[in-house]
């Protein structure tokens, strides 16, 4: 499996992916920082937890938020339970 650097330098992630992980990213961010201590390291954390889900197909943003903040994601009245 190649490096996740070497995938964003060949353009594996394309500008609407990258903007997805970037918002789930902030959308985390603000619902742990004040439970984090070192900002720079759980940033990182978060953001590899994310790359590691988008490499496993999730595309959600609730879905990737919800994974790193430890909840499920809301569902709509007309999403079926799983």
């Amino acid at each position: 499996m190649r490096s996740t650097h070497a995938r964003f330098a060949q353009g594996e992630y394309g500008p609407e992916l990258v903007r997805l992980m970037s918002d789930a990213l902030e959308s985390a961010w603000l619902q742990a920082q004040g439970a984090v201590r070192d900002a720079e390291l759980g940033r990182l954390v978060m953001a590899s937890a994310i790359i590691e889900q988008v490499d496993r197909g999730v595309t959600a943003h609730e879905e990737l938020v919800a994974t790193l903040c430890g909840c499920r994601p809301a569902r709509s009245p007309r999403s079926p339970e799983l």
